[in-house]
């Protein structure tokens, strides 16, 4: 990349001093390395929060399905195979109603959030380590 750049300056119709050309290039390496470590920093400070939030999330989520009694349709779906098979449609939808849509919402909105900064985060580190 550095040499196409090199080329570059050197093929316009400005023809700056080599020095400057050199200057120039070391630049703009420096300038795309920063903004790497910028994007790194704050895709890991937003993965690490977004993991450390997920915790009292789950917490939540377990206390919210234990009260709406989802564990116990589910204890009750797999306890005889032939009440399930007879009655499906009614204990999916128990299942259905009883499940806390917003604590779910969130803790796989984070989930999302923590992988996608996760692999952001690998692209910067490849972009800071190879590309320059």
């Amino acid at each position: 990349m550095k040499e196409k750049l090199k080329n570059l300056l050197l093929e316009t119709q400005i023809k700056p001093e080599s020095y400057l050309v050199n200057q120039i290039l070391e630049r703009i390496e420096l300038r795309g390395k920063r903004i790497a470590r910028i994007k790194l920093g704050a895709l890991s400070t937003l993965g690490i929060s977004s993991l450390v939030i997920f915790i009292p999330v789950i917490q939540n989520l377990s206390a919210s399905l234990s009260y709406s009694g989802f564990y116990e349709y589910i204890s009750i779906a797999f306890s005889n195979l032939e009440i399930l098979s007879t009655y499906w449609q009614e204990i999916g939808l128990s299942l259905l109603e009883s499940l806390p849509i917003y604590g779910t919402v969130i803790s796989l909105g984070l989930i999302f959030v923590f992988f996608l900064s996760f692999k952001e985060a690998s692209k910067q580190i490849q972009i800071a380590r190879f590309a320059f």
